[in-house]
């Protein structure tokens, strides 16, 4: 209900951390609490620290908007608007109001985005496939059905590789809280 959860001195906890493209686990022991000037913990140095990779590189936050097409039984559909949420060199997270496929099915991407410093328009075409589906409610008084889009971008050709590592990078850079 929005309270900080009681943790008392000499607890163990467990912590999972994530930095952008591992997940890292461990357990420790709560040394002190403190309040002020706001609350945290004093955590013993962990002896064991797990990290699992997550993802391929990065992902930062953004709000570009995007089409989307997707194959199915064989014919090409129409593209639809979409909305990518978050994006890295290897994948992306694709919101859409659209039923784009499931796992494993290929979709093809097509969005633009500006390169700083110069404000160059860099436009990327490119095939994904689809690696998990979630449903979720757009928050607000509408309420609508989104979909969320998991995708791993493949067959990448260098210079769209290096535009999106421009564009992860300067993110990164213009605010790191962007990592997604």
């Amino acid at each position: 209900n929005g309270l900080p959860l009681p943790v008392p001195d000499g607890a163990m906890v467990e912590v999972r951390a994530f930095s952008g493209s591992t997940v890292f686990t461990f357990q420790c022991e709560v040394v002190r609490v403190c309040v002020s000037p706001f609350a945290y913990l004093h955590l013993s140095f962990p002896t064991l620290i797990r990290g699992a990779v997550i993802r391929k590189g990065e992902r930062v936050r953004v709000d570009i908007p995007a089409k989307v097409a997707a194959a199915k039984d064989g014919a090409k559909a129409d593209w639809l608007p979409a909305s990518i949420v978050d994006i890295g060199t290897g994948g992306a997270l694709i919101e859409s109001r659209h039923e784009l496929g499931g796992p494993n099915d290929v979709i093809r991407a097509a969005f633009s985005f500006n390169i700083e410093p110069d404000n160059y328009e860099a436009s990327v075409s490119v095939q994904a496939v689809i690696q998990k589906v979630t449903r979720t409610t757009e928050p607000g008084a509408a309420g609508r059905e989104v979909i969320c889009y998991g995708v791993q971008f493949r067959d990448m050709q260098p210079g769209q590789t290096i535009v999106l590592q421009n564009l992860v990078d300067q993110r990164l850079i213009d605010n790191h809280h962007n990592i997604a």
